[in-house]
């Protein structure tokens, strides 16, 4: 019994293997490691699911329905460059939420 339950968390272990290994711009810990890991590989999961679903649906109305969507995102990151503000050593973007542009100022050390 006490086998089993042992090659069965080996073989689980096999199935969830990440590999570790800590380079430049990365952590040296192991748990640091997988965290760092698991969440490049969300947001690059996240992203490649975002661009087959609004393709499937491109596909399946031979209209983008989500084209609205990321020109308003596009437009957004183009009028927040246009804006930034400088006074000093600090710097400042808009961040928009909710149709109201705020300011969000940084300290440059």
């Amino acid at each position: 019994m006490i086998i089993a339950a042992k090659m069965l968390l080996a073989a689980m272990a096999l199935l969830f293997y990440l590999p570790l290994y800590a380079g430049e711009n990365q952590p040296a810990s192991e748990t640091e490691n997988i965290k760092f890991q698991l969440e490049n590989y969300s947001k690059a999961n996240q992203e490649r699911e975002r661009e087959e679903l609004r393709q499937e649906w491109k596909n399946l109305l031979g209209v983008d329905i989500f084209y609205p969507y990321y020109q308003a995102r596009e437009i957004e990151s183009w009028i927040s460059d246009r804006v930034k503000v400088e006074v000093f050593h600090l710097s400042g973007r808009p961040e928009f939420e909710n149709n109201q542009a705020t300011y969000t100022f940084r300290v440059e050390f």
